[in-house]
């Protein structure tokens, strides 16, 4: 999972511009008919999908300061595992932990 999540975070990374390479890699595809293999270097498996949707779910409200994301605290984890009432493990959140950890590293 954390390979996926490495390939998506930098295909997301916007470049000179305007757009990002993941935006690149599918005009090249459409352009040519051959798929780069950037776009589909990793997968998750599928018993673990769930804690990918959990954790862009809590990306996407991350909050922000000065110099850029904050990390996810576990507050904010509490809070959104009450409120939407997921059956997160303590294991499923050592991963969001580790998922949000290389996420601000690659911005």
């Amino acid at each position: 999972m954390l390979n996926f999540a490495d390939d998506n975070f930098e295909l997301s990374h916007p470049m000179k511009g305007g757009g990002c390479l993941r935006d690149h890699y599918t005009k090249v595809w459409e352009s040519s008919g051959v798929k780069p293999y950037q776009l589909d270097k990793f997968t998750i498996p599928f018993p673990v999908f769930y804690i990918w949707e959990w954790f862009i779910e809590l990306h996407n409200a991350r909050q922000y300061g000065m110099e850029g994301a904050l990390a996810i605290t576990y507050t904010e984890i509490k809070a959104w595992k009450d409120l939407m009432e997921h059956e997160a493990t303590s294991q499923d959140i050592q991963i969001i932990k580790r998922l949000d950890l290389l996420a601000i590293k690659k911005r």
